[in-house]
């Protein structure tokens, strides 16, 4: 046998008391706090009321926090989409003006031809791509300041 050895005919007490925890399981006590931790229900009248103050401030910040990031995250995924769906429409748009210009080089006869086709089309890409990095900074502005009257507009909450 070994040193270690079980009886398994006494039965042992189970404590009927729960133990204190931080647990919120416990009695209902009807008033708007019952998410109260059971630990620090045993405290006197004063000293638990002062401990529900506190609680429900922290328990006010945190959903504050929580409707902040929610807010946030939403704004920026949408925001961020939309930036994205941009530099797609730019790159199918500079992709399609590239062809185009292959197409017309291959129709042309003449090197003055083809000089006259890749100006005119440098100049066109030139107004083109500054007006698409014109948006894209737009897009990237309207980004930063919805996050940031986001998180502005929860803080005056």
């Amino acid at each position: 046998m070994s040193d270690i050895s079980i009886n398994t005919r006494t039965k042992a007490k189970i404590p009927s008391t729960p133990s204190p925890s931080i647990s919120t399981d416990g009695p209902e006590t009807g008033d708007a706090m019952s998410p109260f931790p059971i630990l620090l229900r045993g405290l006197s009248e004063q000293q638990s009321e002062l401990a529900k103050e506190q609680w429900q401030t922290m328990k006010s910040a945190s959903e504050k926090l929580t409707a902040t990031v929610r807010d946030s995250y939403s704004t920026a995924a949408k925001e961020s989409v939309d930036y994205g769906l941009k530099v797609m429409a730019n790159a199918s748009a500079n992709a399609h003006a590239a062809l185009e210009l292959a197409t017309a080089l291959a129709k042309a006869k003449t090197a003055s031809e083809i000089i006259e086709i890749s100006s005119a089309h440098a100049r066109r890409q030139m107004e083109v791509m500054t007006n698409q990095n014109r948006q894209l900074w737009m897009a990237a502005q309207k980004i930063a300041m919805s996050m940031f009257s986001t998180n502005k507009d929860t803080e005056n909450k």
